[in-house]
């Protein structure tokens, strides 16, 4: 299962913990304000290998495996 949460320091605001990529925040601005975040990242696990759905983001290369 995917683990996105907020962090700092990446091209975009989101990280999945799960697949160590970094992943858009698609909230509007609106929702921003709130503290809303939104994205379309799904990820698991399948016979040994982590699979990608949707949003793919971009792999955080210094993350350990």
């Amino acid at each position: 299962m995917s683990d996105v949460r907020p962090r700092d320091g990446g091209p975009y605001g989101l990280y999945c913990y799960s697949c160590n990529r970094w992943i858009p925040n698609t909230a509007n601005s609106e929702m921003r304000k709130e503290g809303v975040c939104s994205h379309g990242h799904v990820c698991y696990e399948k016979d040994g290998k982590r699979i990608v759905l949707l949003v793919e983001g971009i792999k955080d290369e210094e993350a350990k495996p």
